[in-house]
């Protein structure tokens, strides 16, 4: 990660991505709950435009991640567990990734994902 990277939700509410494979390249943290219906234009990420450009990712303790193939979260899915790595996507989704959700299971939160346009 290079910048001013954003710090991991610190009650475990995030999910950092990464540009390559092993995760390596540049890196970003999307924090959540929320809901990416565009992976452009993103005013709270580091880089500003992901679509197209996930290819590992580290899902925080807390966190539920869904990732689409296409914007406002259609096409084909797949949901990653909270704890979870991925070091390495497989060829459906790496590098594909055009929208984004994050449901969370905290303590004193609801947990719903806000949207970001």
């Amino acid at each position: 990660m290079h910048g001013s990277v954003p710090a991991p939700n610190p009650t475990g509410c995030y999910a950092i991505v990464y540009e390559r494979p092993g995760f390596k390249g540049v890196g970003d943290v999307f924090n959540g709950p929320g809901r990416w219906s565009r992976l452009e234009r993103l005013a709270e990420t580091n880089e500003g435009n992901w679509r197209h450009r996930i290819r590992s990712l580290h899902v925080g303790s807390v966190a539920t991640v869904t990732v689409y193939v296409d914007e406002a979260f259609k096409g084909e899915s797949r949901q990653f567990s909270p704890s979870s790595d991925q070091p390495r996507l497989d060829t459906r989704f790496s590098g594909r990734i055009e929208s984004l959700e994050m449901t969370c299971k905290s303590a004193g939160a609801d947990g719903a994902p806000r949207d970001h346009r």
